[in-house]
């Protein structure tokens, strides 16, 4: 079997590539997959914190009481055409 000079100065390139960076690259994967484990586990950790616990949304024609601590965020208008008034409020304390 003849091989030509360029086939055999790629296998060499590919076993020496294989050498030297092998070890290298697994430590990159495995350093990328924990920083994409712990970005997701901070966002999620974060968004738990400022979820629907943090606040409640009101819709509808109708003001919450003064007590509720209510903020008018927005409108919303319906298909029917009705303008809607949107709150948000802060939790209740127990």
């Amino acid at each position: 079997m003849n091989h030509s000079p360029v086939c055999s100065q790629t296998a060499a390139i590919d076993q020496f590539s294989a050498q030297t960076f092998g070890p290298c690259i697994e430590t990159m994967r495995a350093l990328v997959a924990v920083a994409l484990s712990l970005t997701a586990l901070v966002l999620t950790l974060s968004t738990g914190v400022r979820g629907s616990n943090a606040y409640t949304t009101h819709i509808g024609m109708r003001v919450p009481p003064i007590e509720a601590k209510c903020i008018k965020t927005g409108t919303f208008q319906t298909d029917e055409g009705k303008l809607l008034n949107v709150y948000r409020c802060p939790p209740r304390a127990a």
